[in-house]
């Protein structure tokens, strides 16, 4: 791989349209003090749409728990699944509008967001909704794709 040095790039409307030497387009130069200029990254598989992290139960693998002691102390998928089709959809949007924040300051604009932890009509569309939303307020790029089409 190739480093290009003293390179110009040419950016409009948050798109990079041209990179290269002398392309005498320039209407505004930006010293970035020798750091990296880069597009942003892309996640293509992402699962969102969740109430709560269960960071928790990693620890308690590591540390020799059996799934089936994670699900006898509350945990498990089964927990994600309820705690979509309960959690209230302004605080469901909020979980998600924060994850989407800090894709953001990581470098990823733009995401795709899967469904499907609810595995009901009601909790798909509860996600997408959601989704929709977060995608209408946020200034991250969400692509949508349902992982349970049996359920819509």
């Amino acid at each position: 791989m190739d480093t290009l040095n003293d390179v110009e790039i040419i950016i409009d409307n948050d798109l990079i349209l041209e990179i290269g030497n002398n392309l005498r387009k320039i209407d505004t130069v930006i010293n970035c003090n020798h750091k990296l200029v880069t597009p942003g990254f892309v996640d293509a598989h992402t699962h969102p749409v969740f109430l709560n992290a269960r960071k928790d139960e990693f620890h308690m693998r590591l540390k020799g728990a059996t799934y089936e002691d994670i699900v006898a102390s509350g945990g498990g998928i089964r927990s994600s699944v309820s705690d979509l089709r309960n959690v209230d959809f302004s605080l469901l949007v909020s979980k998600l509008q924060s994850r989407m924040d800090s894709f953001l300051r990581f470098g990823t604009t733009t995401v795709e967001c899967k469904s499907g932890y609810g595995l009901s009509i009601e909790s798909e569309l509860k996600s997408l909704k959601a989704i929709n939303e977060v995608n209408n307020l946020h200034p991250i790029k969400i692509k949508k794709n349902i992982m349970n089409k049996k359920f819509i």
